[in-house]
């Protein structure tokens, strides 16, 4: 017999990509979906943006991001990185110095986005002729030199640019996000499960979803008996956003693709290290935590969702659930307490429920992501989001 909670949750993938008008092939439910409130601080604000952007994609059509963990593609990518071996054996801060070195990498900061490897020999010269002069021209060639090879291009990017520490920064800032959410184009649609089919068998998954929040988030399990008489009953969803937009999640100049596809294409010692961990096959074999990456977000402002439950809800019942909902309720657990964001559980005099879920105009939300394979986004990114982008359109 199958579990109600779970069909539940593959018909609302299917209706979820037939309302957005996204692809089944790709596409991948962000829970929970909390709005992006600006702080008022511009790296806190990109940060938050920047950490989905760095979630390694699990192997479920829905990725929580409270109960999966998560895997951080800067760190992974870092780990592979430190594995591989050079081909040769520069180092610029035993040629130029601890003291010139340290005080680079300070300088290298102040640049928003950091520059990209290749711009670091001219970059050097200019400025330790001014503050190193003795040391500009060993660093500038020595910059050049590891600039020919990926891998100590990638090797030195990391250490150069992107200290113990330091936040992956991702291109397309929070400030770039709302300026673009504001003029993207609204969607509305209707989801009833008792005529959705819960078949995910031609998703990119094939499994379905399993990984998920029950009726409210955090507090309540997917297979909790609440949740269960919630999914067995007829769910309805009146979905309306003012804006839905598909951003690409690209990585700043700490990754260097062609490094990354020498490590993908090469599983021996060279280039990997002998005995190396983390290695080829924990990285990227179906055990590896590498596997697939985020291609784009699904972001979304100005949400209004009514979820209507025709299951009966005893008195106990709809205390709990009164009692629970500020983590948010089933389908986007985005929260409540505060203007930009409600999210509330009324009964009717039947005993049904009815939830409003609402987010404010110009607060990005990011409910999806399109996810895609490693092949594909070390060879084909450009055209998987092409695809994405223009189905979302259709």
């Amino acid at each position: 017999m199958s579990d109600p909670s779970t069909d539940l949750q593959n018909k609302w993938f299917n209706g979820l990509i037939q309302g957005l008008g996204v692809s089944q092939t790709n596409f991948q439910i962000l829970q929970p979906a909390p709005p992006l409130v600006a702080s008022g601080n511009v790296n806190t604000d990109n940060n938050a943006l920047w950490n989905y952007y760095n979630q390694i994609p699990v192997d479920d059509l829905t990725l929580n991001l409270v109960l999966s963990g998560g895997n951080s593609f800067f760190q992974d990518y870092s780990g592979v990185m430190s594995q591989m071996i050079p081909p040769n054996n520069i180092n610029v801060e035993a040629d130029i110095g601890t003291e010139a070195f340290t005080a680079w990498q300070a300088y290298l900061q102040r640049f928003f986005p950091l520059p990209a490897f290749t711009q670091l020999s001219s970059l050097f010269l200019q400025w330790a002729s001014i503050y190193y002069p003795s040391v500009a021209n060993i660093g500038a060639s020595d910059y050049a030199a590891l600039a020919l090879n990926p891998i100590s291009a990638a090797q030195n990017e990391l250490l150069a640019a992107y200290p113990t520490g330091t936040s992956p920064d991702f291109f397309g800032t929070y400030a770039q996000l709302v300026t673009q959410l504001n003029s993207a184009p609204s969607r509305s649609f209707t989801f009833n499960s008792s005529n959705t089919s819960n078949d995910v068998s031609q998703s990119w998954n094939s499994g379905g979803s399993s990984n998920f929040f029950g009726l409210f988030g955090s507090s309540s399990s997917s297979s909790s008996s609440l949740f269960e008489q919630f999914s067995a009953s007829q769910v309805t969803v009146d979905a309306s956003f003012e804006h839905i937009l598909i951003v690409p999640a690209t990585p700043g100049n700490w990754y260097n693709s062609s490094a990354f596809n020498i490590a993908y294409s090469n599983s021996a010692s060279p280039p990997w290290r002998a005995n190396a961990q983390p290695n080829w096959n924990n990285t990227f074999s179906s055990q590896g935590n590498m596997q697939r990456f985020m291609a784009s977000l699904i972001i979304a402002s100005g949400m209004t969702i009514k979820v209507h439950s025709a299951a009966q809800y005893s008195s106990v019942q709809q205390t709990t659930i009164k009692t629970s909902g500020s983590s948010g309720f089933w389908p986007f657990y985005s929260g409540s307490g505060s203007s930009s964001s409600t999210s509330t559980a009324t009964f009717n005099n039947d005993d049904s429920m009815d939830i409003l879920i609402t987010s404010a105009s110009g607060i990005p939300v990011v409910i999806g992501g399109t996810v895609i394979s490693t092949a594909q986004f070390l060879g084909h990114v450009a055209k998987g989001t092409r695809l994405f982008t223009s189905a979302s359109k259709s």
